[in-house]
């Protein structure tokens, strides 16, 4: 009895497949099963001969595949072969003989769960057809035109199986090949030299390359569309040699600490237009003498650039030499130092707090001023407090201060608590600077003053942007014409560790904009309804982010609060809430950077009520680990009732209220409760809110305090907050039209 199995399908890159379904045979129970079938060539009839096509399974077995030796056709083009029951397989039909036929498979994956795979008994009736197989062909040289023997040509196919063998052939004595067997499909044809080099020019390797133009990779070579049984002709190649550079680097007039173990970058260029060059490759050697080589270089124009790693010596740029095919070069290089021409720096140290041990270093700039490496340094004189640092070669200098003696502070020149703050000491060859001088004392030096400000409260807030690199993060987009909606936003961007950026109402200013280009980011919180930001905003916003904006607004200003802070901080587990009304802006601009030390949000409620709103209620409730809330802000602007209402709601901790008797104070109250000793400080003003908002996020980020202050003097309260830490920089935000330069000299404000 025999019954036909449904559904087998023979799949193959290029092969017809002939004939019903396969029959199987039930009858046969041993441990082994024969399948058979019959194979033509090209087109029905045409059956293969003897030995003429090769057949093999490939077994699926518990993580692993295994295959089987070739059985070959007979006479006529029959084939039979014998596999051990049962088997889930793919049978591989390769063809041997004299033409050009395209090789098959029943499979190009084996997938255990395809019923068409699995064999059990004797299985008939595989009939296959190899179609004609296409070829490419062509000469292969050297860039003379001699021919190149055993050079292999291989054609690639796009979108090839995993697997799938490679398609190729070697040049003959007079450099002809030819690829045939090949399906149809785009092609790209590359040509490797895997001979072994010697030492004649005849025998030295070549460049991989790829067909045309001597391409290197496969992204610049062009594919070649070969229908079914096409021979493309002509696709031919003159190989390339690749030449050699060699250097050797000698530093004739180092000192004996210098020149071992020293550093030295070599960087190849080579020149891809009228004066511009690329760079080749780089290499890192070490003095006292280098040897170095640069190998598999194509025809062209190169030069050497070499760097010791010590200012005091120059670097050194070779002159541009031709490389022809094949060829080596030799730069033989005496790094050239200045040793002979080196300054110095001298100055007077007063210690101001009794004696004192103090080191001065001279720390010379790196090309793009953003570090710098120590030259020379030296113990000022405990007598006549003077000191001279020299040795140093010519550059742009920075100048520390530094003492381990208790009760002085570190600083650098000119009374700078960082290197970034300190000016620059520029020294000339052979030059002595002088009256680089200092006074020590344990306060330290004065703050550094800071100023971000641009024409308008936009610009400004996109300058405060700049600040905060290019992450792919948030970015929260709120109206700059009024503050309701915005005030939870600057906690939640300081959560994010993301700026706020300000806009107008119906138009999205230029330099915002532009801040949303460089910063790229993966999300834009868009704060308020229509009505605060339109949707012509919204949408021009679209368009800068990696993902749609999402705006965030409920019916009024606590509404939008509570929203705000239910995404940023709900998830968060976070223990801490700080309340501030929504009537005013100062004590929530205050609290705004603050809360980002205990990780909380700001909610807003209308502090006039004698109540809190059920609303806001339930998302205090809401916060499953919340264990304390703070009030920003005395009884006048959140009532005692709002407080009385909050303790009752079972919160472990007693609400604490942060109020004092202005808003500058408050301000000081804030930053004193959560900041325990801030190396550097914010100052926005107290009467407008613009500033602030922006502000308080980079605030956050610098984990700094953000100071309210009057316009054109600051506080007395916020000075003495400040007068037990070392503050090393203050940053005023906004322009002069609102801190004005009374603000950056710290004039106290009269009682």
């Amino acid at each position: 009895m025999t019954w036909r199995r449904a559904g087998l399908a023979l799949v193959a890159a290029g092969t017809i497949i002939l004939g019903g379904a396969p029959t199987v045979s039930i009858a046969d129970t041993t441990s082994t099963i024969t399948l058979s079938g019959h194979i033509s060539l090209g087109s029905p009839g045409v059956s293969a001969g003897l030995n003429e096509v090769g057949v093999a399974y490939r077994v699926w077995q518990p993580q692993w595949f295994t295959s089987s030796d070739l059985v070959k056709t007979d006479t006529s083009g029959d084939f039979h072969i014998t596999v051990s029951a049962p088997a889930i397989l793919a049978l591989n039909f390769d063809y041997l003989g004299s033409g050009n036929f395209v090789d098959g498979t029943t499979s190009s994956s084996l997938d255990p769960s395809d019923p068409a795979l699995n064999y059990s008994v004797d299985t008939t009736g595989i009939d296959i057809t190899l179609l004609p197989g296409a070829s490419i062909s062509g000469n292969i040289t050297d860039s003379a035109g001699v021919p190149q023997l055993d050079v292999t040509a291989v054609a690639v196919r796009s979108g090839s199986i995993s697997g799938e063998r490679p398609y190729s052939a070697n040049s003959d004595a007079a450099g002809n090949y030819t690829i045939t067997g090949l399906p149809a499909g785009d092609y790209r044809v590359q040509f490797r030299d895997d001979r072994m080099a010697g030492t004649g020019p005849d025998s030295q390797k070549f460049f991989d390359q790829w067909w045309q133009s001597n391409a290197m990779n496969l992204s610049g070579a062009p594919p070649m569309t070969i229908a079914t049984g096409q021979s493309v002709t002509d696709v031919d190649i003159g190989m390339v040699r690749p030449g050699l550079e060699e250097y050797r680097i000698s530093c004739l007039y180092c000192d004996a600490q210098l020149a071992w173990n020293t550093p030295v970058y070599s960087r190849l260029e080579r020149q891809t237009a009228p004066e511009q060059w690329s760079t080749i490759s780089t290499q890192q050697t070490y003095l006292p003498t280098v040897y170095g080589q640069f190998r598999n270089l194509y025809p062209g124009t190169y030069r050497l650039r070499l760097k010791v790693d010590n200012a005091r010596y120059q670097e050194t740029l070779t002159p541009a030499f031709t490389l022809l095919e094949g060829a080596s070069h030799l730069d033989s290089v005496d790094v050239p130092t200045s040793v002979n021409d080196l300054g110095s720096i001298s100055g007077h140290v007063a210690l101001m707090s009794g004696p004192a041990s103090v080191t001065v270093g001279a720390y010379l700039d790196s090309p793009d001023g953003l570090s710098g490496s120590l030259e020379g340094e030296t113990t000022v004189d405990p007598n006549s407090g003077n000191y001279l640092i020299t040795g140093l070669p010519s550059g742009d200098y920075r100048v520390q201060f530094s003492t381990t003696t208790v009760g002085y502070a570190n600083e650098w020149w000119v009374d700078a608590w960082t290197r970034a703050d300190a000016a620059r000491v520029i020294l000339e060859t052979n030059q002595i600077v002088e009256h680089i001088d200092a006074s020590l004392s344990a306060d330290g030096p004065p703050p550094s003053m800071n100023r971000i400000a641009g024409m308008d409260r936009f610009e400004t807030s996109a300058k405060i942007a700049q600040s905060f690199t290019a992450t792919g993060g948030v970015v929260y987009v709120a109206n700059g014409g009024g503050y309701p909606d915005a005030l939870s936003a600057a906690a939640a961007a300081a959560r994010w560790n993301a700026p706020l950026l300000l806009t107008a109402r119906d138009y999205l200013p230029s330099p915002v904009r532009t801040q949303l280009l460089r910063l790229k980011p993966s999300r834009i919180v868009v704060v308020g309804g229509t009505g605060v930001v339109s949707t012509a905003v919204f949408n021009e916003l679209s368009a800068l982010s990696a993902n749609p904006p999402e705006r965030i607004a409920g019916p009024d200003r606590f509404a939008t609060s509570r929203a705000i802070a239910e995404d940023a901080f709900l998830s968060l587990g976070n223990a801490y809430v700080i309340i501030a009304t929504g009537r005013s802006f100062p004590d929530a601009l205050s609290a705004a950077s603050a809360a980002n030390q205990i990780h909380a949000p700001v909610i807003l409620v209308d502090g006039g009520l004698d109540h809190l709103d059920d609303s806001t209620k339930s998302l205090l409730l809401s916060f499953p680990y919340l264990d304390k809330v703070y009030i920003a802000g005395g009884t006048g602007v959140v009532s005692a009732g709002i407080q009385r209402d909050i303790d009752s709601l079972g919160i472990p901790k007693p609400t604490a209220r942060l109020g004092g008797a202005d808003r500058y104070e408050t301000s000081a109250l804030i930053a004193h409760a959560f900041f325990g000793g801030p190396s550097q400080a914010f100052f926005a003003t107290g009467t407008g809110f613009a500033d602030a908002l922006s502000g308080a996020p980079l605030a956050a980020f610098n984990s700094a305090p953000l100071y309210l202050v009057r316009p054109n003097c600051v506080p007395p309260v916020v000075l003495d907050e400040l007068a037990p830490f070392r503050i090393e920089r203050i940053t005023l935000l906004g322009g002069t039209g609102v801190l004005t330069s009374r603000v950056n000299d710290l004039a106290a404000c009269s009682p």
